[in-house]
């Protein structure tokens, strides 16, 4: 504007003179006049220019606010939506969800709700079954449940209501926003729950499509004040993830708030839009004042048609709105034949894949399937001349832009005149294509079945039946229909067969049960021949009413297989006898011999002998020792693996048992130059309940192996009491570690370690010697006493090995103390056994002979006698009880392991049948599907191993409907956490890894055998 001043004060100054030399114009009058008129226009236009801006932001306020009340109300309707959906869901799938929060279902339920939520819900993220406490249980794939996620959960258990959480905010580990919504389900004494996290691009994309020129909107949190997100790049680089300070809240244009949550949305000025409409209504000021003509009529027409645009988009953003957020479509169309489209809402692109411009204006009745435009239109015809108000169709309609079709659900409005002639046809559209591809799959599964299946009525009328049938029985589907299924039944069985489908009926429920397992059942075929089958029955609720789907089983060739199955089995029983007897028989044998030759060999010590003589008898004697302790070895390592061996549970004290076990390493020690070292942070005059020779075995194989591994090294023993206790038990974790500084084991070879008769490699084993049982050994009589032991190393560097075992402290705490220097003299009194930080004080190495080291590794060897486990630990007795008419089904390759585990299962008071590999298990279990309550599965097996073998017993369950599975446990040698996934990906319930620990073993059989 001051620019435009100094221009017109030069041009006045310049017309001032020209009139003043050729009028003769008084100077001063001119002047006056000019810079009247130049203020007084200043003046108007600078009142002009303000009115303008004013009424612009005024304008866009009210855009702004309209906008936003619609917007709030899609979202309210979507997030309603969400909690109706979800409600449904918990309601539908109510059992479900409480057997999978206890435990139970898994994977089945799981896999159906995950179908359902994903077909119902495509924008959740994650969702979880929770259980009484609020936490996880299972859910989808990737489950990721921060802390602000779980407070939302144990905020809404908290509450006795059981209505939907309050929507929170929240991120993702990976910084990305969500929402979650949590719905808590109560049946009797019993909650549980449903977690659900959704993703925020739904809400991303309403925002983009009520974003106009002049003004945006971001969603923000009014509790934090948090950007929620932001609708346009540009947006997301100045908002989104920041604090929304107070100037910018009151530079909103409106903030509207969202129900049931605590978001609002913030209406905001485009950047610049605001300030280049102020520098372009300033400029049609400057205009103005040059032209005031040109500039009025130019302000007029662009308030004209600013006002015009303004009510234009007002009118389309109504009725789009209301269509636009939910899946219905709405179509207008002429009551003509071809049904001419007048208007389609915009959401026509989620069900057809075109735009409104693409089919507005043409007929409708070229978008419906060819195949289903005759039904369509008779029915409209029909509806005209009995002038029904309503129709409701199900068709097909074409996709546009691509091949394939959708089903939906039209429900047309039909308006008539005074004349009674209909002038208008409105359509709501919903689509259907999900429930219809559903029943369209129900109907191939059936139709694809091995087995023989008919559909009847509950007067046993047949509805349908499927190949199988035909092929089995020789009649054909016209034959079938509208008969008597007792047709196909033998006269002698139809009273069986009667009885048993009174009995499935009378229950009323869509349950599996099956006939001609237990008792004998015989079909007969068109042609008159007898069958002898296996008939299984559910019923199904639908709307025709109650139908009964029969499923029939020829098990001619199964009853054939069992009876040589069970030869097998019983002779494959007795070679597995026989060879445990010939593996007992021979370690004796050679044990017996062995303690001929060392007592020999120990008299012969006594008497006069040189030095030679003396060298080769001490030779003699370490290597009949060493053998002893391969066979002792061997034999206890096989008692672990056929679960023989007992703990002998009484008081001592680890302290001393850990000074024994050195003084008996010490000259293994000394020969090797190894210093060993001592940290005991454990309370002295403690005592533990616990097998004392057991537990000094372990330390002595980590000893042994650590010393042996480490020459002219160092070794570090360490005890101590974790911080965890067991409350229901009342014990303490001990755990005792052995670190050594030698050659250390690559990183491949860890897992392997623990296996039996393995060492790192064959150079170790030529090397070092050794059976490479050690360790198995350790390892399996850690998990007999409830303990757990590993590993980490590095090569060339060294091992550091961990055992923690659960042990009862005899004396009571308050009168513990730790253990002084003073009170340790005993150990750091041992030659090269030393305190920590004692390690420079090294005595002089005490030299013992060969027999006296032996002397010392016999007395390790032999801990004292055996008694049984604890009760507490296999609860034999009781489990007998819970046991007794149980049958279980051990599927299993290997001989030796067929005989272990059917003496456990048998001790348990079960009953117990062998199959030897999958095809056979699988045939006994469809010969006898209700006789077992457990399948015991090895995974690696000829012909068909447990993976393969479990997925076809799922899949015939599935195929069935049975409503309680059976429960498959899987036996494994390989118990990676890989493997493990791979078990429950097949769908067993529950994974026991060889060699067995007897009490997890029975543990594990009295869940799932009385379950």
């Amino acid at each position: 504007m001051t620019f435009a001043f100094c221009g017109l004060y030069y041009l006045s100054s310049l017309n001032r003179h020209s009139r003043n030399s050729q009028r003769g114009f008084s100077l001063g009058s001119l002047s006056i006049f000019f810079w009247l008129f130049t203020f007084a226009m200043a003046f108007v236009g600078y009142l002009t220019t303000e009115y303008l801006i004013k009424h612009q932001h005024q304008k866009v306020e009210a855009a702004a606010t309209i906008s936003a009340k619609g917007l709030a109300d899609i979202i309210n309707e979507r997030i309603g939506q969400r909690h109706l959906i979800i409600q449904a869901i918990s309601m539908h799938h109510r059992d479900r969800i409480f057997a999978l929060s206890t435990g139970g279902g898994y994977p089945f339920d799981l896999s159906v709700m995950s179908d359902e939520i994903h077909a119902l819900l495509p924008d959740v993220l994650q969702f979880a079954i929770l259980n009484s406490k609020g936490l996880a249980v299972v859910g989808s794939d990737g489950l990721d449940i921060g802390r602000a996620c779980q407070a939302s959960i144990n905020e809404t258990f908290k509450r006795k209501s059981v209505s939907p959480s309050l929507i929170e905010l929240h991120s993702l580990s990976t910084g990305k926003k969500h929402y979650d919504i949590v719905q808590k389900l109560q049946r009797g004494g019993e909650v549980a729950g449903v977690f659900l996290k959704f993703k925020l691009d739904p809400f991303k994309t309403l925002l983009a499509n009520f974003n106009t020129f002049n003004f945006e909107f971001i969603m923000v949190d009014t509790r934090s004040k948090l950007d929620v997100m932001a609708s346009t790049p540009s947006m997301a680089g100045r908002f989104y993830g920041q604090d929304v300070t107070e100037e910018l809240m009151g530079k909103g244009l409106v903030l509207a708030p969202i129900r049931g949550t605590h978001w609002s949305l913030l209406g905001l000025e485009k950047p610049g839009v605001f300030k280049h409409h102020t520098h372009q209504v300033r400029f049609v000021a400057l205009i103005i004042f040059l032209t005031v003509f040109g500039i009025v009529l130019w302000l007029a027409m662009y308030l004209r048609s600013a006002e015009m645009a303004r009510k234009k988009l007002e009118e389309d953003s109504i009725q789009d709105s209301l269509f636009n957020a939910g899946p219905t479509v709405l179509f207008q169309k002429q009551p003509t034949e071809s049904m001419s489209i007048q208007y389609v809402s915009p959401n026509i692109t989620a069900l057809l894949g075109c735009s409104q411009h693409e089919i507005l204006n043409k007929p409708y009745n070229a978008l419906i399937l060819a195949k289903d435009r005759l039904n369509v239109r008779s029915s409209l015809l029909e509806a005209f001349e009995q002038k029904l108000p309503e129709v409701n169709l199900e068709y097909r309609l074409e996709l546009q832009n691509s091949s394939g079709y959708r089903w939906i659900n039209d429900v047309t409005h039909l308006t008539y005149d005074a004349k009674g002639r209909c002038i208008a046809l409105q359509s709501y559209v919903n689509s259907v294509h999900a429930q219809k591809m559903a029943e369209q799959y129900a109907n191939n599964l059936i139709e694809s079945a091995a087995d023989a299946i008919a559909v009847t009525n509950q007067k046993g009328v047949v509805v349908r039946v499927n190949q199988a049938f035909d092929t089995l029985f020789g009649y054909n589907r016209e034959e079938m229909v509208g008969r008597s299924i007792e047709i196909c039944i033998d006269k002698n069985s139809q009273q069986i067969f009667n009885e048993f489908k009174q009995e499935s009926l009378a229950n009323r429920a869509s349950h599996y049960s099956s006939i001609g397992v237990k008792r004998p059942l015989f079909a007969v075929t068109k042609s008159n021949k007898e069958l002898p089958v296996e008939i299984s029955l559910s019923s199904v609720n639908t709307l025709e009413g109650l139908q009964v789907v029969h499923i029939i089983r020829d098990v001619s060739i199964q009853i054939e297989a069992q009876k040589q199955m069970q030869v097998a089995k019983e002779n494959a029983e007795a070679l597995a006898r026989a060879r445990s007897r010939f593996v007992a028989t021979m370690s004796h044998e050679i044990r017996t011999p062995l303690n001929g030759v060392l007592g020999m060999s120990d008299l012969l010590l006594g008497t006069p002998l040189d030095t030679k003589q003396q060298a080769y008898l001490e030779a003699i004697e370490y290597s009949g020792q060493s053998l002893l302790r391969i066979v002792n070895s061997i034999l206890d390592f096989a008692k672990l693996d056929e679960g023989a061996v007992r703990l002998e549970l009484k008081p001592f004290n680890l302290n001393r048992l850990v000074h024994d076990s050195l003084q008996m390493l010490q000259t293994q020690a000394s020969d090797s130059g190894v210093t060993l070292e001592v940290e005991n942070r454990l309370l002295g005059s403690a005592q533990f309940i616990g097998d004392a020779g057991r537990i000094q075995q372990v330390i002595l194989n980590l000893l042994g192996n650590a010393i042996k591994f480490s020459p002219e090294g160092r070794v570090d023993i360490s005890l101590k009491l974790a911080d965890e206790i067991n409350d229901s038990s009342q014990l303490s974790n001990v755990i005792i570690e052995v670190k050594d500084n030698g050659i250390g084991i690559a990183h491949e070879n860890i897992n392997r370690l623990f296996d039996s008769f393995t060492q790192e490699d064959a150079s170790t084993t030529r090397k070092y010697g050794g059976t490479g049982l050690g360790l198995a050994i350790s390892k399996q009589l850690i998990k007999i006493m409830g303990g757990e032991v590993g590993v980490s190393s590095v090569l060339n560097k060294g091992s550091q090995f961990w055992v923690k075992l659960p042990l009862k402290i005899m004396e009571e705490l308050d009168d513990l103390k730790f253990i002084s220097p003073k009170e340790s003299e005993s150990l750091a009194g041992l030659g090269n056994v030393q305190m920590l930080g004692d390690s420079q004080k090294s005595n002089p190495p005490i030299k013992k002979s060969i027999k006296q080291r032996f002397d010392e590794l016999l007395k390790a060897g032999s801990p004292g006698s055996r008694t049984e486990l604890d009760s507490s630990l296999l609860a034999v007795d009781s489990a007998e009880s819970r046991l007794k008419d149980k049958s279980v089904l051990l599927i299993e390759d290997d001989v030796i392991n067929q005989q272990v585990i059917s003496e456990f299962v048998l001790r348990l008071g079960a009953r117990v049948d062998i199959a030897e590999h999958g095809i056979e298990g699988l045939s006994s279990w469809r010969t006898h599907p209700h006789k077992y309550s457990l399948i015991l599965m090895d995974c690696q097996m000829p012909v068909m191993d447990g993976y393969e073998t479990t997925v076809l017993i799922r899949k015939e369950e599935l195929l069935s409907g049975v409503q309680k599975r059976i429960p498959i446990v899987a036996l494994t040698a390989n118990a990676l956490p890989e493997d493990r996934e791979r078990c429950f990906a097949a769908g067993m319930d529950d994974f026991i890894a060889k060699p067995i620990d007897v009490a997890h073993f029975n543990q594990k059989l009295l869940k799932w055998a009385a379950w």
